[in-house]
């Protein structure tokens, strides 16, 4: 029919275009580049080409090398082209999802989940490249990550704590220096005063 002539990626652009306002546009976004992503790493072209096997070998080769994609990342693409698959069997667009016999690995046994605890060399390292870095990630440009690299690695504080603090957090003058966290910010509940080198300060 003229759906199976109709490119995919006419077919992802119609099923985005479904779930605009029921879901962010920073959601629609990564949905975008995601399936798109696999589009092209598949070769899906047509309805007709869709197929496991090759989307299974596709989110091995992300999950292979040193910047390899960990596994939630790609059992999330495997979810966004299930979904993707669903929609079009219901818009009449296929006779049968051909993703639904893959399964989501265990993310739980990924090793690269595992928080490992870096070398004093490692963070020289990662503080060094930061501070040398032009790209802006996260709105943080390379300095400014340096520093954050810094305050984490020397205070201890977690992602979602550093991301609370706010001037009033800061207590440079005292002495020692610290950084506080208030009850509500911190994993255990307890209001947080980590001293710091006065080099940081």
């Amino acid at each position: 029919n003229g759906n199976g002539r109709k490119p995919m990626t006419a077919h992802v652009a119609d099923w985005l275009a479904t779930l605009d306002g029921t879901v962010t546009p920073d959601r629609v976004k990564l949905l975008k580049a995601r399936v798109g992503a696999v589009m092209t790493g598949c070769g899906f072209v047509f309805p007709r080409d869709l197929s496991a096997e090759s989307l299974d070998r596709y989110l091995t080769r992300l999950r292979i090398g040193p910047n390899g994609k960990k596994v939630q990342t790609t059992n999330d693409t495997l979810a966004h082209v299930k979904q993707l698959g669903n929609w079009m069997v219901a818009n009449n667009r296929l006779a049968r999802n051909p993703f639904v016999t893959l399964k989501k690995l265990n993310a739980k046994a990924d090793r690269e989940r595992i928080n490992l605890v870096p070398t004093v060399d490692q963070l020289r390292a990662l503080v060094a490249h930061a501070e040398r870095s032009p790209v802006v990630f996260r709105k943080l440009a390379g300095p400014d990550r340096a520093i954050l690299y810094r305050v984490a690695a020397l205070t201890g504080y977690r992602a979602n704590e550093l991301a609370e603090l706010v001037p009033v957090c800061f207590a440079l003058d005292t002495d020692p220096p610290f950084i506080g966290q208030t009850a509500r910010h911190t994993k255990n509940g307890e209001a947080a005063e980590q001293p710091i080198p006065a080099e940081l300060a």
